[in-house]
């Protein structure tokens, strides 16, 4: 009788042990949409040895041309585009792999978001369309999607290993995709920078090229260091963001009031760049500033500090 029992336990421990583990396969092979198809991992990437020379991107907010000249690429043909995004557009071209497909309960909602907000990306080598595809995201901004124009079926889109929205780089508008770089300007072009201080004037300053030296004129002895320091950090003053009208009302307002800095840099060309400063206001982490008298542009405080200079900073002391 003992043994009886004993073997009726055992067999019921093994049916259930079977049991849980065809759960447990169950749930792993159809639970994971991952396993239900095979995803094809390049169908989002251009075939290798494609020289690509112009991305196109269009949306409800506006269209975004990159092309490269030969030389570098530009924004719409209007600005210089920011180098570093460049070399992240086609890392995440080579990198991002579909992870599955979308879940058949996600479809609808996720086609609504795409054609509501979703941006078309064309991939050209000179006139050569070599890709094509539609990309987006969730509305938390944490979930990718690419979307096939011949079958129309989104994918959920991954870098391997990393963390990422991908689709944020293709929803960049115009600013967005521009050189930060205020004046860039080397000294082989550069002719003259003046600084205008509106509250105290005579702490005006102009530095120009004195004698094969920088110097400012009306100050005997300048100390050298505190001037290469100065050129150096306009040269590299580069703007956290452009932005537009209506960005900010109290931004708005502050550009309707005088700059407390005016800066002008002049290359040999005698063509003029200009930046004006405006006073931080309080609270905010960020000065707000304006490109050649139209362009605002917000800027840390921590890149404005070593610019906002006055006449009594560089005499030798």
């Amino acid at each position: 009788m003992r043994k009886t029992m004993q073997e009726k336990k055992n067999k019921r421990f093994l049916m259930s042990f079977i049991g849980l583990m065809l759960l447990t396969v169950c749930v792993y092979f159809f639970g994971n949409p991952e396993n239900q198809i095979k995803v094809d991992r390049s169908m989002f990437k251009p075939e290798e040895g494609t020289n690509i020379n112009h991305v196109a991107m269009e949306s409800v907010n506006g269209k975004v041309d990159l092309t490269f000249n030969g030389t570098r690429w530009m924004v719409n043909d209007k600005y210089e585009a920011d180098r570093q995004l460049i070399k992240l557009l086609f890392a995440i071209l080579e990198k991002t792999e579909p992870k599955r497909p979308v879940s058949t309960n996600q479809l609808d909602s996720v086609n609504y978001q795409l054609l509501k907000k979703g941006v078309d990306v064309n991939l050209f080598e000179d006139t050569h369309l070599v890709l094509s595809f539609r990309a987006g995201g969730n509305t938390q901004k944490t979930e990718a999607y690419f979307q096939r124009k011949d079958d129309g079926l989104p994918y959920v889109m991954t870098v391997p290993g990393y963390r990422l929205y991908i689709s944020y780089l293709f929803e960049l508008d115009e600013n967005g995709w521009r050189d930060k770089r205020i004046f860039n300007f080397n000294w082989r072009n550069f002719k003259s920078l003046n600084m205008l201080l509106s509250d105290d004037p005579s702490q005006n300053f102009e530095v120009s090229f004195q004698d094969q030296f920088f110097g400012i004129k009306g100050i005997a002895s300048v100390d050298t260091t505190k001037l290469s320091d100065y050129l150096d950090a306009v040269s590299l003053l580069a703007a956290e963001q452009f932005i537009l009208p209506g960005f900010s009302t109290l931004y708005d307002s502050l550009l309707k009031t005088n700059p407390a800095f005016h800066l002008e840099v002049k290359d040999i060309s005698d063509k003029t760049y200009s930046l004006d400063l405006y006073a931080p206001m309080a609270n905010d982490p960020n000065v707000l500033g304006r490109l050649n008298g139209n362009q605002p542009a917000i800027f840390t405080r921590s890149t404005i500090l070593p610019i906002a200079k006055k006449r009594a900073f560089f005499p030798i002391k």
